[in-house]
């Protein structure tokens, strides 16, 4: 027996996925920042100066992803590089007040988007949810 699109749980991520990232990027939109871009600032605004390592790392995205995102979001001042005082080979990427100005629409869009992707859900299933989507994603590391 073959497998049906209909009942293969990557098919459905993939389509989960596609809706939230165009939910978000329609409401990003008047901010001028995509969903991606958006991944950048979410960690930036967590911690300041991570290295873009620990960025790609963060968004489990390729180096060239990354680098096009930040050549974006510095093209529209809401991030900062500067070289570590450590190691001057390592950049860490800080966020510039420009983005600390978007930060508090940009959190109330993503919690609007949590709420409506797990509005039929209890609180007990979105933890037991959320624990299989990381075993999930570690089993394919």
């Amino acid at each position: 027996m073959e497998p049906s699109m209909n009942n293969l749980l990557g098919y459905w991520l993939k389509i989960t996925y596609r809706h939230i990232c165009n939910y978000l990027d329609e409401q990003l939109a008047p901010f001028g920042i995509t969903n991606a871009q958006l991944g950048v600032l979410l960690l930036l605004w967590e911690k300041e100066g991570l290295t873009q390592k620990d960025l790609q790392e963060g968004l489990g995205i390729r180096a060239a992803s990354l680098s096009h995102l930040m050549k974006g979001l510095e093209a529209k001042g809401l991030i900062r590089r500067q070289a570590d005082e450590r190691d001057t080979r390592v950049n860490r990427v800080y966020p510039t007040d420009a983005s600390r100005e978007l930060q508090e629409a940009c959190l109330r869009i993503t919690a609007e988007g949590e709420r409506r992707l797990t509005e039929h859900l209890t609180a007990a299933e979105k933890e037991q949810l959320l624990g299989q989507m990381k075993q999930m994603s570690d089993n394919l590391k």
